[in-house]
């Protein structure tokens, strides 16, 4: 599976630079139960959503309030006993105790325990809803050997929502030890290692994925990623078509391929790169904004900028993109940059709690010498 670390570390927001949805009403819940084909929730409080509503499940991080979005979708209907989501994007695996926002502009009270439900709506006092996302199961439960490993990547995980990477790395690698021919004990090692910038040994984690399951999607794709935030753009750009040649609709693997030539000039190979993506996927402009947020929030600059220019090349529109690399030149200490890009944030958004940020970062570095 692809463990929830994978949302913990790479699609977590930074609080200060990333908006979430906000509505009239906010029906929270917790993912209670997953298996193949569908993701069970409990819902909290007075009120049920209505069909369309948008849903967000995701995942807890300290010192991110909003947390890190697993799965995107909509509710598609509404029953007296549950409240099915169809998901229109979904970033790696939903887990039990992943939490949920659905936002509702037209929820409606739930019913006493014993009344029926209005039309759409649902009688329990904790009702329960039906997420359906592609999921996997943990790996070889059913052993002692199996069950060791299930828990050792659940505190892993535990471990990883505490900012304890080096601590995560070590029970990680136990699990690759007693099962090193499980993709997924590998997987979480590399996520943990490239995250935490450890580049080269995040590499070579990667690709003990492919030798034990060489056609495991995007894997080439952040092999790509760790060389391009280590300045190897050439081997960023070869692992990168790698991905593209056997999942051509990777717009993650297009996007890093059009981010590789974006740092080494080449105009018209960054323009097809960058188109190729957002004709695959519109929102990865989104995804790599949001990886900007965390490699910022994580103090990490010079990975956080490769994202955040890169989106502003894919989506020329959003401001958010815009302001995280000025931001970013800024705590590079690199001031011309830092000043262009926080303006043409302000021309973009003059007001607001952000752009009052802007202009506090702007009249800093212009009393600097």
């Amino acid at each position: 599976m692809r463990t929830a670390i994978a949302a913990a570390v790479l699609l977590m927001t930074c609080p200060a630079l990333a908006g979430r949805l906000t509505a009239a009403e906010t029906i929270k819940g917790r993912v209670a139960d997953v298996s193949n084909d569908a993701v069970k929730i409990k819902t909290e409080g007075e009120w049920l959503p209505a069909v369309d509503d948008p849903v967000e499940i995701y995942f807890e991080m300290p010192g991110v309030p909003e947390g890190a979005t697993v799965a995107e979708g909509k509710v598609s209907a509404v029953a007296a006993d549950a409240v099915t989501v169809k998901t229109d994007r979904t970033f790696t695996a939903v887990e039990r105790n992943h939490l949920v926002r659905i936002t509702s502009e037209k929820p409606q009270r739930r019913p006493p325990a014993g009344e029926k439900a209005p039309p759409g709506g649902q009688s329990l006092a904790i009702g329960s809803a039906v997420v359906t996302v592609p999921t996997k199961p943990v790996p070889s439960a059913g052993s002692a050997m199996g069950d060791n490993v299930t828990q050792l990547l659940a505190k892993g995980h535990e471990l990883c929502t505490q900012g304890k990477l080096a601590e995560a790395q070590q029970i990680y690698g136990q699990a690759v030890q007693l099962q090193p021919n499980n993709p997924d004990t590998h997987y979480a090692l590399a996520t943990a290692l490239n995250f935490s910038g450890n580049f080269d040994a995040a590499i070579a984690a990667y690709q003990a994925v492919l030798r034990v399951s060489p056609q495991t999607p995007e894997i080439r794709a952040w092999i790509a990623q760790v060389y391009l935030h280590k300045g190897e753009y050439a081997s960023a750009i070869q692992w990168a078509n790698q991905e593209i040649a056997g999942n051509p609709k990777s717009a993650f693997a297009h996007s890093l391929a059009g981010s590789a030539f974006l740092e080494t000039g080449d105009a018209a190979n960054r323009d097809r790169a960058f188109a190729a993506a957002v004709a695959v996927d519109p929102g990865i402009a989104d995804v790599r904004h949001r990886h900007g947020n965390v490699f910022y929030n994580h103090r990490q600059p010079r990975r956080a900028l490769t994202d955040f220019g890169s989106a502003a090349y894919m989506a020329p529109k959003a401001s958010g993109p815009v302001l995280g690399a000025g931001l970013s030149y800024a705590a590079l200490g690199q001031k011309q940059p830092a000043v262009q890009w926080l303006e043409r944030y302000l021309q973009m958004e003059p007001s607001g709690e952000l752009a009052d940020r802007a202009r506090q970062e702007l009249q800093r570095l212009k009393t600097q010498p």
